[in-house]
């Protein structure tokens, strides 16, 4: 018998795994000339490294081992964490700028835009749960 999705509890990789899917989707967008032009090399760059460093930031957080003995940890996650969050919002910065400049698709940017937020929500949901789970620390 299945578990309603409703009901179903979240994994622990899916921030990584949608991180993960953001930037390969942002990898494969942004090797589009047509619309990544060669003049705006340094906007799309910003925009790539903002998305790898977004994934980095939430990897390194996750591979943390928090330990009761150690607040230092806990620290070091949350500010990872907090670090994503940063580079998260640089990225909508940056897709507004691309709409802007490069004249992406309402349809593309919209998408984009949502899978941004999407991922947002769910780092901030993971900062919560740390803080209900080692904010005592």
């Amino acid at each position: 018998m299945s578990v309603p999705k409703r009901l179903r509890k979240k994994s622990r990789l899916e921030v990584f795994r949608d991180s993960a899917d953001l930037a390969e989707y942002v990898l494969k967008i942004t090797s589009n000339e047509k619309v990544f032009k060669p003049e705006h090399r340094v906007v799309t760059e910003k925009i790539i490294s903002a998305t790898l460093d977004a994934s980095r930031f939430i990897w390194c957080a996750n591979e943390i081992r928090i330990r009761k003995d150690d607040p230092e940890l806990y620290l070091e996650r949350r500010r990872l964490q907090d670090m994503a969050m940063t580079a998260l919002r640089e990225q909508l910065y940056l897709i507004d700028l691309a709409w802007d400049v490069m004249h992406l698709s309402e349809r593309r940017a919209k998408y984009w835009i949502g899978k941004v937020v999407d991922l947002r929500a769910k780092v901030d949901s993971w900062r919560e749960s740390d803080v209900r789970r080692y904010g005592r620390l």
